[in-house]
């Protein structure tokens, strides 16, 4: 149905945000190939990140028979091709072939920029994992004016004005705020007159919001909320006949008639009755489900319900251990409360200095409650950067920070831990920026204060970290129960923020689980384990590649496999720490969690400390999850609704899993009816997309397959080249059970063809 739609409302531009692992890949290649195939579209480029260009390139010539080319690096231009046969060829100009995959990497590197801008323009161009288009600061104040990613600017002022039609695929739209999706949103041109103040976009979603809580609007706030709707029905045809059928239907839709036509009167409320209907027909004309088409997992159980899907889709249970700090545990990280009011104290007249200092402490902990040995190492390096400061050296790299001006500072903190992205380490070191904050201005007396703290914290940490933290226990309890006769694990995914802390979890691992079979799945490293315990050094795609064979039992993973990798044959996922970010979250969850899953269940497990920065995390993630859902939609199940006093209640026994289990249950249901009196539920979309089939099947189309068939048969030109009309047993034509088919030409002889 979204490529039915993608077809047929060509040339319009639409975001694609079905839910993480429900086929957006495909869905996108068989619209793009009806389109080829019709004539509509000559050139297309589809810009992806660079980890999962080749992915897309295969799925397009496997699924679609569509001979796209790959942009390869290198100071020349080169393409890789898989049709008719793989090979490489130079070029002279990467954007040159009318199929081009480039990874959004590569095409947005400042030397690219004349080429790109000088090349011929596309029918269609399509960005994948879209979400990386935004803004830098979707959390800063409304009246502070937004600072765009390098890939957002090139969207907008390079490829949107080349394209005749955009499509931008991202299960997340929202990472942080609702503006971000707004943002996409306003790329497609979809947004109609909203698109002349996003604001106005954002106080539609909070009136929405009030309406949810129960609140009553006042007359004026109705008065634009029916005059939103009018203006999609009126003048949006392809959102507005969508709606029509979506949300107007039967004795309700005449009943919302009626009060669009009488909403400026000055009742402009609708009445009681119609209080859930007009609720879901706000959010379907609301400025999103415009240009948005998002599915959930609902919808796609119900085709398999009815024999439309071969493959089910899993039941994604959620699961929070127990777990919490020990007292001699505890008392390490309370030590770093008074470091941190020191040096707060220390840096306060200087409020560059105040908020990179706040950066840091924050990051400090996160990193200890990812793994003892990840704070030990980063504390090590931060004394380093302390004394080489004491002694008079300045920092090797004192990185970007040291350019900020203090108005870059306060717009950081405005950006409401937008510093995420500096922390989030898949390197071997954390970002430069970080460790040298507040260093500068400061007397030798205070530095050797914090070096003199630094070591007595090392000195308490350095024990810990050669233990088994409470986090590195509840995974090897997991996996323990995994493990088969041969000392083998069921296979399972690990995630954790931070690459020392992966190094961390496979020492233990190998040694407490010697016969598993691990893979490293990371930024700086990707390699895999052999039987006798070698680990060798490989690709991306061939530690993918042994995973789903069954050769690796355990991949541990930073966020860099969390986009593009599908690992169906695992039915077990492991946060040992938690992102800010809900979407990212997702996007882990996203890797088994998908159309193909081999397994009926899937479960999550997300390790978090109580009374630690974790604790606001999940907080965060809460929030930021029902923030999604208000704007675009029903969103997955990725944390348990658990508020902060529940885990602390859980890991000094006060509450029963059990009892926490049936209030998770409540509030979920709970979570459910809301979404569902909000937008289409599963059940009215299968009826609305099964009346559109019907109207399909019964449109007389102006040629068959059989006509297609006969004509290709029929071929001179196609005779001459030496094909074959050759019977076969298979299929079942109009004539009885033999069918045709056709010989395949050879390449070189078709590439002749007229």
């Amino acid at each position: 149905m979204v490529a039915w739609r993608l077809v047929d409302g060509w040339p319009l531009s639409w975001m694609l945000c079905d839910e993480v692992g429900l086929g957006k890949t495909i869905e996108a290649g068989l619209a793009l190939r009806a389109l080829r195939m019709s004539g509509y579209v000559e050139r297309a480029l589809i810009a992806v990140p660079a980890s999962i260009a080749a992915q897309w390139q295969r799925e397009m010539a496997d699924k679609c028979l569509l001979p796209f080319a790959r942009a390869l690096g290198g100071a020349r231009p080169r393409h890789r091709l898989l049709l008719p046969r793989e090979h490489e060829r130079a070029a002279a100009s990467l954007f040159g072939p009318d199929l081009l995959i480039v990874s959004t990497g590569l095409m947005t590197r400042r030397e690219r920029q004349p080429e790109l801008k000088g090349a011929d323009g596309w029918n269609l161009v399509l960005l994948d994992e879209a979400h990386c288009a935004r803004r830098s600061n979707p959390t800063a104040a409304p009246d502070r004016p937004a600072r765009w990613t390098r890939l957002y600017r090139i969207a907008r002022d390079v490829l949107r004005p080349k394209a005749d039609a955009l499509w931008l695929a991202t299960a997340t739209p929202m990472q942080l705020e609702p503006i971000e999706a707004i943002d996409l949103a306003t790329l497609a041109r979809r947004l109609g007159p909203f698109a002349l103040e996003p604001r106005v976009a954002l106080a539609y979603y909070g009136l929405l919001a009030k309406l949810r809580a129960g609140a009553e609007p006042e007359p004026l706030e109705w008065r634009f909320l029916a005059r939103a709707a009018r203006h999609v029905l009126r003048f949006d045809a392809a959102a507005g006949g969508f709606v029509e059928r979506a949300a107007m239907r039967g004795r309700a839709g005449a009943a919302l008639r009626r009060w669009l036509d009488a909403s400026e009167a000055a009742s402009a409320a609708p009445a009681p009755s119609l209080r859930k209907a007009a609720l879901r027909l706000l959010f379907a004309v609301a400025p999103l489900s415009r240009a948005m088409m998002r599915h959930d997992r609902g919808l796609l159980r119900r085709y398999h319900r009815q024999g439309r899907l071969a493959a089910p889709l899993p039941t994604r249970k959620v699961h929070v251990p127990a777990i919490g700090l020990t007292d001699a545990e505890r008392e390490v990280y309370e030590l770093f409360a008074p470091y941190c009011r020191t040096l707060a104290e220390q840096v306060r007249a200087h409020s560059r200095q105040r908020i990179a200092v706040g950066f840091m402490l924050s990051f400090f902990g996160l990193r200890f409650a990812s793994s003892y040995k990840a704070i030990h190492d980063t504390l090590v390096r931060r004394r380093d950067k302390v004394v080489a400061a004491l002694e008079g050296r300045p920092p090797q790299s004192p990185g970007e920070a040291a350019r900020w001006t203090e108005h870059d500072w306060d717009e950081r903190e405005r950006e409401d831990h937008d510093w995420e992205g500096r922390a989030h380490d898949e390197a071997d070191t954390p970002d430069d920026a970080l460790l040298t904050a507040g260093l500068r201005g400061r007397s030798r007396v205070d530095l050797a204060w914090e070096v003199e703290q630094l070591t007595a914290l090392l000195g308490r940490l350095a024990p810990l970290a050669q233990l088994r933290s409470p986090k590195v226990r509840a995974l090897l309890k997991a996996l323990r129960a995994r493990r088969g006769a041969d000392g083998r694990l069921r296979q399972a995914v690990v995630f954790t923020r931070f690459y020392d802390t992966l190094v961390d979890l496979q020492g233990w691992i190998e040694h407490d689980e010697p016969s598993a079979r691990l893979g490293v799945f990371s930024g700086p490293r990707c390699s895999w384990m052999d039987k006798t315990g070698a680990w060798h050094p490989a690709s991306r795609e061939e530690v993918k590649r042994r995973f789903v064979r069954g050769d690796i039992d355990l991949l541990l993973c930073t966020d860099a496999a969390a986009e593009g990798l599908n690992l169906q044959s695992a039915d077990l996922l492991v946060n040992v720490d938690l992102p800010w970010n809900p979407m990212k979250l997702e996007q882990r969850i996203g890797r088994i969690d998908r159309i193909g899953q081999r397994h009926r269940t899937i479960h999550v497990i997300n390790l978090a400390y109580p009374g630690t920065v974790e604790e606001e995390v999940y907080v965060r993630l809460l929030r930021r999850i029902r923030g999604a859902a208000g704007t675009v939609g029903t969103q997955p199940l990725v944390v348990l609704p658990i508020d902060p006093a529940d885990l602390r209640r859980l890991s000094i026994g006060e509450l029963t899993p059990e009892r926490l289990e049936a209030m998770v249950r409540e509030r979920l249901r709970l979570a459910r009816e809301r979404a569902e009196s909000m937008s289409p539920t599963a059940a009215e979309l299968h009826a609305l997309y099964r009346e559109l089939g019907d109207e399909m099947a019964a449109t007389r189309l102006p040629i068959t397959l059989a006509q297609v068939f006969e004509t290709l048969a029929g071929s001179a030109t196609l005779k001459a080249l030496g094909s074959e009309r050759i019977e076969s047993p298979h299929g079942g034509g109009a004539a009885g059970s033999r069918s045709a088919r056709l010989r395949a030409l050879p390449a070189h002889r078709l590439a002749r063809a007229p």
